[in-house]
């Protein structure tokens, strides 16, 4: 929803009605997960996907349908289907697109503003029964809904979506409810403006993640050499972080090479809540700073959550190229992953030979 809301906003501003799809369930090889979105303008303009490219032009031509007569419709589409292999979704999988009108109104601007400040939220969309079409926005305890039938159910699927941390669709009370979480951005903060950082921080933005650059050089951190970042720091990495309060959804990347910046940056994100720490240097110079840090009271399960040397083996050289294994890794982490290559399979065990 973050990559379409300004357009959204736009769109709702010049259009009564515009149309809102969104895939609600997925099998098998999809190309877009579940809660993907795409909305559509009366002038058939679209921004958002639903299947990467496979089903796009089904979809809007259903949701001008739903633009002109006010009504929702739920699409399937499938290797069974013959409208599936007419549109081009040959890659083994099956979707569900729920496809609403959407107008200008409390619920809109309840997300809307929710995501501009940052906040979780939920939207919660009736696919059938007696409230099929209603939408609700649920944030904290203030709910907004287009019936105020729709506010008991929109709190209990809320609760489960949070609780899942993923877009949920059950069945409430005979009414099939679909939610979908919007947790804040992820965050990098990058210790020290060298310049790896500057590609770095383009690459996270672009990403989605919210960047802040710290340093105690007022030289490094600018707005000429960092347009993109979100925040500059100019002040000691320790104290920052101490500011910042890392949490599970915050990255850690200390680029310094320095001891005088490494060490109290790594120090003050291991006391903190940070998803990840990554500080640049090789074996070496890593394996000497872990010393430090342990002669500094930490333990080896705290050292353990420090990736250094950082990143994914790439074999990049250029800054641009050190920047992409970083993140490469920071989304690895997210997802519980350790990166390689998706074509490679580990080989089969060899068979056993019997003697009889």
């Amino acid at each position: 929803m973050r990559d379409i809301i300004s357009t959204l906003e736009d769109w709702l501003g010049r259009y009564p009605r515009v149309a809102l799809a969104t895939v609600i369930s997925t099998w098998g090889s999809t190309p877009r997960p579940t809660g993907s979105h795409m909305a559509v303008n009366p002038e058939g303009e679209f921004v958002g996907s639903v299947s990467g490219g496979c089903v796009e032009g089904a979809v809007v031509e259903a949701s001008l349908e739903v633009i002109r007569s006010g009504e929702p419709q739920l699409l399937e589409f499938g290797v069974a289907d013959e409208l599936a292999w007419n549109v081009g979704l040959a890659c083994g999988g099956q979707i569900s697109v729920w496809v609403v009108p959407l107008a200008a109104g409390e619920v809109f601007a309840h997300i809307d503003e929710s995501l501009g400040a940052g906040d979780t939220i939920v939207l919660v969309m009736a696919v059938d029964g007696a409230l099929r079409g209603q939408l609700a926005a649920v944030g904290g305890d203030h709910v907004t809904a287009t019936h105020p039938a729709m506010v008991a159910p929109a709190r209990e699927a809320a609760e489960r979506a949070l609780a899942s941390r993923e877009p949920v669709d059950l069945e409430l009370e005979g009414t099939r409810i679909f939610a979908e979480p919007y947790f804040p951005p992820p965050r990098l903060v990058v210790i020290g403006a060298v310049h790896t950082a500057i590609p770095l921080v383009s690459l996270a933005k672009v990403m989605g993640y919210r960047t802040i650059v710290v340093d105690a050089r007022a030289a490094f951190a600018t707005r000429e050499r960092f347009p993109d970042a979100d925040e500059l720091l100019v002040r000691w990495p320790d104290e920052a972080l101490d500011q910042l309060r890392p949490d599970e959804g915050t990255a850690v990347v200390v680029l310094t090479h320095d001891p005088k910046f490494d060490e109290p940056a790594l120090s003050a994100a291991l006391r903190s809540r940070a998803g990840y720490i990554g500080a640049i240097g090789s074996r070496k110079t890593s394996g000497e700073r872990l010393e430090r840090l342990r002669a500094l009271g930490f333990g080896d399960a705290e050292l353990a959550r420090i990736h250094g040397p950082i990143g994914l083996d790439l074999g990049g050289k250029t800054p641009e190229e050190v920047a992409l294994a970083i993140m490469a890794e920071i989304v690895a982490v997210r997802h519980g992953r350790t990166g390689g290559m998706l074509g490679v399979r580990p080989a089969p065990p060899p068979r056993q030979q019997i003697s009889v």
